[in-house]
């Protein structure tokens, strides 16, 4: 006589049961931990990513700025008023030198930018507008060192040299920017006034020019460079 014992516990289908869903169990554990980890992972890199961004764009600011910062409209006008009406200093002399050499070192500071910002043509076209800028004040830089030293005793031999040459170079500069000044350069230069007359005429011109210049180009290169800021930070912002 065969017994069905109904009751009786098949424990070994029970225990490949639970051995299943400890398994299922696991894997799904394993597979959360995994997707966090790996979400984790994509966030410090985000987090890295905008860290160094952000690190970036200061840098940049700091070495743009500290080179517009160089551009002082308002040393042409005093240092060239206070030529024009003889009263420039040893002292003013040393800080014209000075301020010449600072502007060759800026020349350089702006070669290597370009250089870092090659392939980001936002940023070169800051650069390259701050490169005028700076071109601009060296104008007036260059000139102002030449005909300071024509009037320094220990360049006495030279000083006609240095005059002519100034002379020069800021009419072609003037005449480039407002091609009326032509005319009247002109007359100064055919006038009875001897060289250093002529020179502080023409000057006068260089000066007023190149201020306005100055002053309009500044304008301009800081609406740019506000937008510019404006743009990158919302872009670094949005990485997280």
């Amino acid at each position: 006589m065969i017994h069905f014992e109904l009751h009786t516990i098949d424990w070994n289908a029970i225990s490949a049961i639970a051995t299943t869903l400890a398994l299922i169990f696991a894997y799904w554990s394993i597979h959360a931990s995994n997707k966090q980890a790996q979400k984790s992972n994509e966030f410090q890199l985000k987090l890295l990513k905008k860290e160094n961004e952000q690190k970036g764009l200061d840098e940049f600011i700091h070495k743009v700025i500290e080179i517009y910062d160089a551009v002082n409209p308002l040393d042409i006008l005093n240092y060239s008023s206070k030529f024009m009406n003889d009263k420039f200093t040893d002292q003013d002399r040393i800080a014209i030198e000075e301020n010449a050499n600072n502007d060759q070192i800026n020349c350089v500071r702006l070669n290597v930018l370009m250089l870092q910002m090659d392939k980001l043509e936002s940023a070169k076209s800051l650069i390259i507008e701050l490169g005028d800028i700076r071109e601009t004040y060296g104008y007036w830089m260059r000139n102002m060192n030449l005909i300071s030293m024509s009037f320094d005793k220990q360049y006495l031999s030279n000083s006609k040299d240095f005059i002519v040459k100034a002379m020069q170079e800021m009419r072609d500069i003037c005449i480039r920017y407002n091609p009326e000044y032509e005319s009247y350069i002109q007359s100064i230069c055919n006038s009875d006034l001897d060289i250093k007359e002529q020179c502080m005429k023409i000057l006068e011109c260089f000066e007023t020019e190149l201020s306005m210049q100055l002053q309009q180009k500044r304008k301009n290169f800081e609406k740019h460079l506000y937008d510019y800021v404006k743009a990158e930070q919302m872009r670094i912002n949005s990485i997280i």
